[in-house]
Formats: C-alpha cells, sequence, structure tokens
C-alpha cells in the first residue's frame, strides 16, 4: 500500500548473533514476546468483542490508519465486511 523499507535478515544469522551479544538474544526474545501479546490481543477482540469494541480499540491504537488504508482492508482486519464497518462508523459518529 504504501513504499516502504524493509530490513530481514536469516534466521540462523540472528541466532548466531545471540550466542555472541547478550544483546541480540534479549532484542530477539522481546521481539518474539510483543509479536505474541499482539496476536493474542488481535485473537481475543474477534472472537470475543463486539465489533463496536474492536473499531474503539483500532482508533486508540492505529488512529493513522484510517488517513492511510481503505475502508475494505480495515473491514478485513476486523473481520466484518466494509458496509457493517461503515454501519458502526454512523453509529459512534466518528469522522474516522
Amino acid at each position: 500500500m504504501e513504499d516502504s523499507q524493509v530490513v530481514q535478515i536469516r534466521r540462523n544469522d540472528l541466532l548466531s548473533l545471540a550466542q555472541q551479544d547478550q544483546l541480540f538474544e534479549t532484542f530477539g526474545r522481546v521481539q518474539a514476546e510483543m509479536a505474541f501479546v499482539e496476536i493474542e490481543e488481535r485473537m481475543r477482540l474477534l472472537h470475543h468483542e463486539s465489533l463496536e469494541a474492536r473499531f474503539r480499540w483500532m482508533i486508540r491504537k492505529f488512529p493513522q490508519v484510517f488517513q492511510r488504508v481503505p475502508q475494505y482492508y480495515i473491514a478485513s482486519y476486523l473481520g466484518v465486511k466494509p458496509e457493517s464497518l461503515s454501519r458502526i462508523k454512523k453509529t459512534i459518529g466518528t469522522s474516522h
């Protein structure tokens, strides 16, 4: 959707760095923990929260996304059809 710069490191190289320096081991562990927490939070939202709750969470967590990403992608991320997202936006009365 947007131009990006991506840094990639092979798993074996990362493991080698982690063995050489505790900082890299800590970095890798913290990144894995953060990814796990994000995935767990999204799964909980999708399975246990209303669309309104998911939408409000997204406004708080990623406010800039509404100006940068088409609505159908946002709807997909929230697990609904674009029409449902439009309805909830009207209900909440937000400019997002």
